[in-house]
């Protein structure tokens, strides 16, 4: 009897131990469990926001004088950098911290390419309507001055040059206005090509001009046509700069969701193959 109850004490604390064991296994792989399924919770939102952000870039330039997706896009960079901090205390692996640095690294970069577009843009539209309109608007004035003049003395090579550079101005004008809204570089080069062209007539009209009040009018035109050619320079080489940032914002924003994908991919492959055994990432 004495040897029978012997015998079922140690059964039961050899089931007791196993259950135990189950027990704190079954624990660990809830934890492990709940671990993965937080980096897949953020992994799936910093592709949430890689989106969003690039959709306020894209509100912003449909229209530049609205200044509100660009806050929204910093803003939509900061809860992306709190997502990767929380992502990074449930990464236990050394190739998961590396992912989340890399997106880290391509978020801040955005957010530094965000205010090269927004300056660069904003200060290219401003030299239109601030420097570039108002010399071309006094050129066409000055122009008309020199007609009447010219007409008044029966200049005829001068009137035909002034005609053409009234012709060339106008195309310019025409599309300096298509390009300060498009900052299409097609639209720059017709403008340059315009403004060159009005650029020799102006030449050909200073070989007649003989009068010292056509003289006068004259120079005056060429101050205004070398600020107008300056201005033009200043707008392509900001919207250049623009359009480089613009295309670093979108080669980043990919990467991110690239990056964040790869990442969401793992753990979910994890969390479907998960076994107590299994280390995840």
């Amino acid at each position: 009897i004495i040897s029978g109850f012997v015998i079922m004490v140690l059964l039961l604390g050899v089931v007791a131990l196993l259950g135990y064991r189950g027990l704190g296994g079954a624990s660990d792989g809830f934890t492990e469990y709940r671990r993965l399924a937080r980096l897949n919770v953020d992994a799936s939102d910093i592709v949430v926001g890689a989106n969003s952000a690039e959709g306020e870039v894209i509100k912003f330039l449909d229209n530049i004088d609205n200044k509100a997706p660009i806050e929204a896009a910093h803003k939509v960079a900061r809860n992306m950098e709190e997502l990767i901090t929380d992502a990074e205390e449930f990464a236990s692996h050394k190739e998961t911290r590396e992912r989340l640095n890399q997106i880290r690294e391509r978020v801040r970069q955005f957010n530094s390419d965000v205010d090269i577009v927004n300056k660069n843009i904003t200060d290219a539209y401003a030299q239109y309507t601030g420097v570039v309109q108002q010399n071309a608007r006094e050129m066409m004035d000055n122009l008309l001055k020199l007609g009447d003049l010219a007409a008044a003395v029966n200049n005829v090579t001068a009137l035909n040059n002034i005609t053409h550079s009234w012709d060339n101005l106008a195309a310019a004008r025409s599309s300096l206005s298509r390009y300060a809204e498009s900052r299409d570089p097609a639209d720059g080069k017709r403008t340059t090509d315009n403004l060159n062209g009005l650029a020799k007539e102006l030449e050909e009209i200073g070989k007649v001009i003989i009068s010292s009040e056509g003289r006068s009018v004259y120079d005056a035109l060429m101050k205004d046509n070398q600020e107008l050619q300056a201005g033009m320079s200043d707008m392509v080489r900001m919207n250049d700069q623009a359009a480089k940032a613009l295309g670093d914002i979108i080669a980043n924003i990919q990467a991110m969701r690239d990056i964040a994908n790869a990442l969401n991919d793992d753990v979910a492959n994890q969390m479907v193959t998960y076994g107590t055994q299994t280390p995840g990432p």
